[in-house]
């Protein structure tokens, strides 16, 4: 972590961090980090973005698009939690979220490189558990495959790889489940 210097005092800085990809389904973490522990609170603001395409509305869950994280006397780091959504989108080409900093409060300072982006990927072998309730799987292109699929619904019954739906047969493909 940075620090910057002014009049031969370092001053506590702000930087942000984050992992280089999150599977959709999942979520984007980004930890903030302040470069030494103070005696007193201090705060940092944030703005979260989408990135090539990405949408704060559609491919993430989020209460709010910006906030402000304050650190009590000590603490050194916190954690900003980004819900990804699924979508239709396969493959993801260039989507992502990022975290830029700023404000921060008197006697701090931001990072010369304020902002971490973390780029969203496509999920690959998900898992569906039917439940009692009228439960749907949906597809979202021509290749969506669901087979193996158990339900506890009235009694435990499986798909077999023979009662598989390809999704080959547009909107007339249906799924069986046979005891």
């Amino acid at each position: 972590s940075e620090s910057a210097t002014s009049g031969g005092a370092t001053t506590p800085t702000f930087s942000v961090s984050g992992a280089a990809t999150a599977a959709e389904g999942t979520s984007a973490t980004f930890t903030v980090t302040l470069s030494a522990a103070l005696t007193g609170p201090t705060s940092v603001s944030y703005s979260l973005a989408g990135v090539g395409g990405a949408s704060t509305t559609d491919d993430m869950t989020l209460a709010a698009t910006t906030g402000t994280l304050t650190f009590a006397a000590g603490v050194t780091t916190q954690t900003v939690t980004v819900p990804i959504n699924l979508d239709a989108i396969s493959p993801e080409t260039g989507e992502g979220v990022s975290l830029t900093l700023s404000s921060p409060s008197t006697g701090t300072a931001v990072a010369t490189s304020p902002t971490s982006t973390t780029m969203l990927s496509d999920v690959t072998g998900q898992t569906f558990v039917l439940t009692s309730a009228v439960d749907a799987l949906t597809g979202s292109m021509s290749n969506d495959a669901f087979s193996g699929i158990s339900s506890s619904n009235n009694g435990d019954r499986t798909i077999s790889s023979a009662d598989a739906m390809d999704g080959s047969g547009g909107t007339s493909d249906a799924l069986t489940i046979r005891d």
